[in-house]
């Protein structure tokens, strides 16, 4: 089931880069537009110019929306053959729907994740060691993350209008969860370093040779990055359903 989860995620993706381009594209570019906003106004200690503020706050808005629409975009060209347009800029009620959701799942994380962080706190501070209990903190995250990936299994299903809740995933995505985490880190991980060492690179660049043209460069091939990364993450959960629903299809047959 890890490799079918793990293939089927890949190949999708990387077999419709044209695809993912068109559900992206328009989507960072606007990101990209406000970046370069930021770049250009430049805060000074202790204060913020209003430009880059206002670039700021649309930036947080553009990327929650974003992946909103990306993702439900995605779902559907792969479980109905739904192409998007060139210039996908959409958001609408289904999209709206489909980010309570997503929300909703994201407080039910936070809810199992927080306990952890906390005695994980509790345990580096009372040890005289940080390895141990970062090893163990890590540990239970990654297994209450099946737990996680099961919930979100709701959210193919929320964006090809299907009626199904967050219990009812929870109990589709049994025995799917933990293959979709290591599909996840297997797939996105390498994407993530490559996109980290492109910042400290950015860093380098904009600490030595501070023109705004190198820096925008830089934060294109990030972007290019962040891309494949965005849509290898919702590839896994679309991967994830759709190997669970065969699986209880073939099951009642």
């Amino acid at each position: 089931m890890f490799k079918r989860i793990l293939s089927d995620a890949f190949h999708q993706t990387f077999n419709n880069l044209d695809v993912v381009f068109k559900m992206c594209g328009a989507w960072f570019a606007l990101q990209f537009t406000l970046s370069v906003i930021i770049l250009a106004f430049p805060s000074s200690p202790g204060e913020t110019s209003a430009p880059a503020f206002f670039a700021w706050l649309a930036a947080i808005i553009t990327m929650v929306l974003s992946w909103s629409s990306i993702a439900v975009a995605w779902h559907r060209f792969v479980l109905t053959g739904e192409k998007p347009n060139t210039i996908h800029l959409r958001f609408g009620s289904l999209e709206f729907w489909f980010l309570l959701r997503a929300l909703l799942i994201g407080l039910i994380g936070l809810l199992m994740f927080l306990p952890v962080a906390a005695i994980g706190l509790t345990l580096s501070t009372a040890s005289s060691g940080i390895l141990m209990p970062l090893l163990a903190t890590g540990i239970a995250y990654l297994f209450l993350s099946q737990f996680l990936m099961r919930f979100n299994l709701a959210l193919p299903a929320t964006a090809i209008d299907q009626p199904l809740g967050i219990g009812e995933a929870f109990t589709l995505g049994e025995g799917v969860g933990l293959q979709m985490v290591f599909a996840s880190i297997v797939l996105i991980l390498p994407f993530t370093l490559a996109t980290e060492f492109i910042e400290y690179l950015l860093n380098l660049a904009a600490a030595s040779l501070p023109l705004i043209l190198i820096q925008i460069k830089f934060a294109l091939l990030e972007i290019l990055l962040q891309i494949i990364v965005t849509v290898l993450g919702i590839a896994v959960i679309t991967a994830g359903y759709r190997t669970a629903i065969e699986r209880e299809q073939d099951s009642n047959a």
